[in-house]
């Protein structure tokens, strides 16, 4: 209750210091409140939270390229020793654009 910015020189300071304290559930849903700040914080310090990919962008390409080029997605899985899945990830995300630099300075 330290976070959550209560002024207990206030009536309602006071009479939340008074309170029985919270329960587990609504401990839980403080902690998920605190989690998911954190994580806003880290992504917004442009910071990446969670699994690192199994592919790099690199590698993505060279799916997308080598699928193309006529490999079956069983090929893909055995050469890059990665999951079904993740071919397919792979194959339906979209390659990033590149913003051309700002030439007019």
């Amino acid at each position: 209750m330290l976070r959550e910015g209560i002024d207990y020189a206030t009536p309602t300071g006071r009479m939340l210091a008074g309170s029985p304290p919270p329960s587990p559930a609504t401990n839980a849903n403080f902690m998920h409140e605190r989690a998911a700040a954190a994580r806003e914080a880290v992504r917004l310090r442009g910071r990446h939270t969670g699994r690192p990919p199994r592919l790099t962008s690199a590698q993505a390409r060279q799916v997308r390229s080598l699928r193309e080029g006529g490999e079956t997605i069983t090929e893909l899985v055995a050469g890059f020793g990665v999951s079904r899945a993740t071919i397919y990830r792979a194959l339906n995300t979209p390659e990033p654009v590149a913003i051309p630099a700002d030439s007019s300075s």
